[in-house]
């Protein structure tokens, strides 16, 4: 498992807490509707900034988030590693009947994903609550060395 370099000290001061083996950003009061999950509790972007941080830090590289790839169907992937043409794509939706399961939004994926492997990205897909876990790094750490 991948070891972050950043003490749990600095996590605590940027408001995140350990919950259940993951860092989470301290729930606040008020909320933005468009920074809600369904549960209208938590912030969507708090994984997102806990795995940007991850990343940056225990592997010395840069991340970027919703890196357009394809200019021409302005594509975008979650999370890249340009340097390495590495890709995370978080899946949300698996269990509810998301557009990334139901066929339209799938075929569409499908296409996306081939497009970016003719491209020569390397593809690493994940859940959301996959995204910030020593597995997914580990994936990570693994293109990175070959």
């Amino acid at each position: 498992m991948a070891k972050a370099r950043f003490k749990l000290s600095e996590l605590t001061k940027m408001g995140f807490v350990e919950e259940n083996g993951t860092f989470v950003r301290k729930s606040v009061t008020k909320v933005s509707k468009s920074d809600r999950k369904v549960s209208g509790t938590v912030n969507k972007n708090t994984k997102s900034d806990l795995f940007i941080l991850t990343v940056s830090q225990s592997m010395s590289i840069d991340i970027v988030p919703e890196y357009r790839f394809d200019l021409e169907r302005r594509w975008r992937f979650d999370y890249a590693i340009p340097s390495h043409k590495i890709a995370i794509e978080v899946e949300g939706g698996v269990w509810t009947n998301g557009r990334h399961t139901r066929g339209k939004g799938y075929i569409r994926d499908m296409e996306k994903y081939n497009r970016a492997n003719a491209l020569g990205w390397r593809l690493i897909r994940v859940v959301p609550d996959e995204l910030v876990t020593g597995s997914t790094l580990d994936k990570i750490k693994d293109y990175l060395e070959k």
